[in-house]
Order: C-alpha cells, then sequence, then structure tokens
C-alpha cells in the first residue's frame, strides 16, 4: 500500500471524513465523508494544443515560443496516459487531443430554418444539437442537450405506456404522452410510491 489514510474535517458538515492520499502512480488525493455524502478526488485529462497554449499565455509565454505537439506525440503522450489512468479520457476529448473530429453515432443534428425547434425529452446516451439559422444561412445558433446516464423510474414507466398507447393508436401524438404522464401517476399513487423513489434510476 503506497497511499495513507487520515481524518479531517469535512467542508459542507463539519464532521471527519476520510482523506486519503497517495504518491503512485502520482500524487492523488481522495476524500469521502459519510456523513453528509460529500466526496472529491483527483480528475485527470489531457488538454489539447489549443487549451496549452491558453495556459502557456497565461502563465507569461510569448506566443512564438509555443510549440504544439506532432501527431507522434500525441499519440505517444496518450498511450503512456492510458497506461496510468486507464479510459478516465472521453471518447471526445480524446478525438480533441489527437486532433481528430469527433463524430459520435448516437448524435443527432438538427438543422431548422425558420420557425421554432425544441427539445421536450433527451433519451440515455444521445446528444442532440439543434443549429437554427433562423433564415440566415451564414451563422447558427447552436444548442446541445445531451440525456442523462439513466432514465428515472417515473421517465422510463412514461415512456413505456407511451409506446403502448402509439402502438395501440397507430399514431404519435403528444396528448398520449400527457395520458401517459396522468396514468403513470396514478399507477405509483397506488402503490403509494413516493416521489424520491420515481427519481432512482431505473
Amino acid at each position: 500500500m503506497s497511499g495513507c489514510s487520515d481524518s479531517k474535517s469535512c467542508p459542507v458538515c463539519g464532521q471527519d471524513m476520510d482523506v486519503y492520499t497517495d504518491y503512485k502512480p502520482f500524487d492523488t488525493v481522495s476524500m469521502n465523508c459519510i456523513h453528509c455524502g460529500f466526496y472529491g478526488y483527483v480528475r485527470c485529462g489531457m488538454n489539447c494544443d489549443e487549451d496549452r497554449k491558453a495556459s502557456f499565455l497565461a502563465q507569461g509565454g510569448d506566443e512564438a515560443d509555443f510549440e504544439p505537439l506532432t501527431e507522434e506525440q500525441r499519440k505517444k503522450y496518450l498511450a503512456e496516459f492510458k497506461s496510468l489512468c486507464g479510459n478516465e479520457i472521453s471518447a471526445e476529448d480524446e478525438a480533441l487531443y489527437l486532433g481528430l473530429p469527433y463524430n459520435p453515432a448516437n448524435k443527432v443534428v438538427i438543422i431548422v430554418r425558420g420557425g421554432v425547434a425544441d427539445i421536450e425529452r433527451c433519451p440515455p446516451g444521445v446528444e442532440v444539437e439543434i443549429k437554427d439559422y433562423d433564415n440566415q444561412p451564414e451563422e447558427s445558433e447552436t444548442r446541445i442537450v445531451k440525456g442523462a446516464d439513466k432514465n428515472s423510474v417515473r421517465d422510463q414507466v412514461k415512456d413505456i405506456l407511451r409506446v403502448h398507447f402509439e402502438e395501440s393508436q397507430g399514431k404519435c401524438d403528444s396528448a398520449l404522452y400527457e395520458i401517459a404522464a396522468k396514468c403513470a401517476d396514478e399507477i405509483f399513487n397506488t402503490l403509494l410510491i413516493t416521489p424520491e423513489q420515481q427519481d432512482e434510476p431505473f
């Protein structure tokens, strides 16, 4: 065991929390409070050239002295990072670091030319991007919404009921979602399922 454990006052509730420090493979610290739930840890990543340059200039460096990484260097450093931290870097950040385009398979892009578009719900694991040109093709206002990692019990039940209603009616209608929501509420009330339980992951 390369690190050591200690106890310090929690910044949230003031009671004792566990603090663990380590120096392998590099200096890290993690905190966990069993009294209020506060926790903290070292988050690692790899800054792309653009972010490195911003930090370099913020520290007083001369822009002429900044050297972008070569493709070979980026691949080498990324491989070393993964050997130390595993898959802590996201696919999007990895592509950004390597200077590659990021095109996730589970991303939906909606282009609006006049009119209004909004996102009412976004399924887990799906990213929706709206490009609203507002009748001006040269510039667009881009909005991105990412679905939560997990649906709540409430949302999952509503979706199941909505799909059932749509299949039985043979059509998609926003009114069916409202009916599904009311039915879900009746089910939860009948089964005495509390709002807190409804918010739990499905």
